[in-house]
């Protein structure tokens, strides 16, 4: 790079071939990253609308807490969208160190949001399964049948969508958080094959329900519930370490 005055021309700069590369590269790291955040976005909020709903309209605890699992994602989202740009912020007077803290920071904030969706999700588990004891301690036809919790068993699918959908999530963001450098991206590709784990529970769990073990529906719930405070805590752990040094 270079530059240089003179007495009867403008001020003028050169830029070097690599140079203009490397800040075309950077907006295009920058853009696909976004790009790929936002469609992670918009793919958590319909699964958790369409999960939600399902879980209501065919009494399913698993997928009740699935769904919850997916809004929470949103959340994770919006923060990982906001601090991948504000961590390629350049050095300036207010942050002589850079800007690299913000994900840390925004990590220790979602993680707080996915440790209460899971201590909730449990509670509400909890209690259906305290619901169902009468009918486990009666006879063994009424404990074994799926039809007596409403159960229906069209709700798998949408479990067995969302395994899919997160798998494709996976994949693609973690294509683009390897190629940008970007360990907030890559974390959040790590979080969407979490999901597609915690979706094959909620298929373990319905399918268990439908073959006449109703029990093991809010079990799954509970299972989910666990999955998601002990993701929640950890990433706690990491990001109070980050930020402590």
């Amino acid at each position: 790079h270079s530059h240089s005055h003179s007495l009867f021309t403008m001020h003028s700069h050169t830029h070097s071939p690599q140079e203009t590369q490397a800040k075309a590269d950077l907006l295009e790291h920058h853009q696909a990253g976004s790009r790929i955040t936002l469609i992670g976005m918009g793919a958590n909020l319909g699964m958790s609308v369409a999960k939600g709903a399902a879980g209501i309209v065919f009494h399913s605890s698993a997928l009740v807490a699935d769904a919850a699992h997916s809004l929470s994602d949103i959340l994770g989202d919006v923060v990982t969208l906001y601090t991948f740009r504000k961590s390629r912020r350049p050095v300036d007077a207010s942050h002589p160190f850079g800007y690299g803290r913000y994900e840390a920071l925004g990590t220790l904030v979602v993680s707080g949001f996915l440790v209460a969706a899971g201590v909730g999700i449990g509670m509400h588990a909890l209690e259906q399964v305290y619901s169902l004891l009468p009918m486990l301690s009666s006879t063994p036809a009424a404990a074994t049948s799926s039809e007596s919790v409403g159960m229906d068993s069209r709700a798998i699918w949408f479990a067995v969508a969302s395994i899919g959908i997160n798998e494709a999530l996976f994949q693609a963001t973690m294509k683009v958080g390897r190629r940008t450098k970007s360990d907030v991206l890559v974390a959040n590709a790590w979080h969407h094959r979490s999901d597609a784990l915690t979706s094959l529970v909620s298929v373990g769990a319905i399918g268990g329900a439908i073959m006449g073990f109703p029990v093991l529906d809010p079990l799954g719930g509970l299972v989910v519930s666990a999955m998601l405070a002990k993701s929640g805590g950890e990433m706690a752990m990491d990001a109070i370490n980050e930020i402590t040094d």
